[in-house]
């Protein structure tokens, strides 16, 4: 037998990308206009919090749970911001073998 768990959903209100919260991280002045902001949230390396890249004008706000682990503004406008991985360490001739996973931010400018 093919038994499926599961689990009821509780609506905690709407969401608010914690980049659009925190204005002066942001770029954004306290009053601005979040119309052209983007937000992408990812899995984080831990499974008790999402991780989430904000992207507004030039700047860029990659946050994990509500701590930013990386703010920059940029020299022009963000045109997309990825978080991914890069393997570091010594290749060697073992291939990828005891490579750490690193996370990055990738950004794509005008």
């Amino acid at each position: 037998e093919n038994a499926m768990a599961t689990v009821p959903l509780e609506a905690q209100g709407v969401f608010e990308p914690f980049g659009q919260r925190c204005p002066g991280l942001s770029g954004l002045p306290p009053s601005g206009d979040i119309s052209s902001a983007r937000c992408r949230l990812f899995g984080g390396h831990t499974h008790d919090h999402d991780e989430e890249v904000f992207v507004h004008g030039n700047s860029v706000v990659w946050s994990a749970g509500e701590v930013v682990r990386k703010r920059c503004t940029m020299p022009a406008q963000v045109v997309a911001a990825e978080h991914c991985h890069f393997l570091l360490g010594n290749a060697g001739a073992e291939g990828a073998q005891g490579q750490e996973p690193e996370p990055s931010l990738c950004v794509l400018l005008a």
